[in-house]
């Protein structure tokens, strides 16, 4: 890549030996950072970074690892990296939600990829919101207390928690099944 910059340079200048010395030094250095800057991405990857890195992240989307509540087990510090993630995730879903229920499905899916929610548009700025299979109590607690569910002003959601199979007609998969199977709600 160095030769290729080097034999750019016009003919009156290419026999000044300091000039060409001083010119090679400089285009190794900018190389070298552009080695390390092309693999710096990967350190900062949501997906990928850990410990003071996914900080880094937590600061520039605005979400840190301190909680505005008082969780019911634990401390209000989160110091797990994978609910972190979540949270992030969480964060930047919602400045992205563009306000329709499809969307907040979506949403779910990518932050909570073995969770499934079920929604139910009371009509009266109130939304009745099922959560199948999310174990965690401060999981949980975090969804009640708006990290990851984007919510429109004024709407009020009602959270039901279960980790039972619900009770449908004609659906038999992890979540849901039939008779003496599923679970009414």
């Amino acid at each position: 890549m160095i030769n290729d910059y080097l034999d750019l340079v016009p003919s009156e200048n290419r026999e000044k030996e300091k000039f060409i010395a001083w010119l090679s030094v400089t285009l190794e250095s900018v190389n070298s950072l552009k080695v390390l800057a092309e693999g710096m991405y990967t350190y900062f990857d949501l997906d990928n970074a850990i410990g003071v890195q996914l900080d880094i992240v937590g600061e520039i989307v605005g979400v840190g690892r301190e909680l505005n509540f008082q969780p019911t087990v634990g401390d209000p510090t989160i110091t797990d990296d994978v609910l972190y993630r979540k949270m992030i995730k969480g964060k930047i879903a919602k400045n992205h939600w563009n306000g329709t229920n499809e969307d907040l499905i979506n949403i779910w899916q990518t932050i909570f990829d073995d969770v499934v929610i079920i929604l139910d548009d009371n009509q009266d700025m109130t939304v009745d919101i099922i959560v199948i299979g999310l174990g965690s109590q401060i999981e949980q607690e975090l969804v009640e207390n708006g990290y990851f569910v984007p919510k429109a002003q004024g709407v009020g959601y009602n959270y039901t928690f279960t980790t039972d199979i619900i009770f449908t007609f004609d659906l038999d998969n992890t979540y849901f099944s039939g008779f003496d199977v599923g679970y009414w709600i």
